[in-house]
């Protein structure tokens, strides 16, 4: 029986932190997930690649970026309001790397949207 599955069947109480570690590393995602203490600020391999190269661009190839990164938020915002996806818990729960703010910004928009559907015609 693999180790993943006496872990899951509840047979293994305290894994090792080698098992744990190799776990963590197969799945690409932090040790601390395990904890249910995630450390809200992680910054995985890829978004740093992508924070490196956006520092090295002028201030018009950041601008672009900023403008690019803008739309596709809205756009995404508008696909969770169509499709009723939002609740403010699952958000939080789901997408634990938004700040408060962004949170606070998608509100505000889903109350807009909210605002829109009740008028006549709209």
């Amino acid at each position: 029986m693999s180790t993943i599955i006496r872990l899951v069947c509840g047979q293994t109480k305290n894994p090792t932190w080698d098992v744990m570690l190799a776990i963590s590393r197969g799945l690409d995602i932090p040790l601390d997930e395990f904890s249910g203490q995630q450390n809200l600020r992680i910054i995985r391999e890829p978004e740093m690649n992508h924070m490196q190269k956006y520092r090295a661009l002028n201030s018009m190839g950041k601008e672009a970026v900023d403008e690019y990164l803008e739309t596709e938020y809205q756009e995404w915002l508008e696909t969770l309001a169509r499709k009723e996806l939002f609740s403010h818990k699952k958000t939080v729960d789901q997408i634990y790397s938004m700040s408060m703010e962004d949170i606070e910004k998608m509100e505000a928009y889903m109350k807009t949207l909210e605002k829109g559907r009740d008028r006549p015609g709209v």
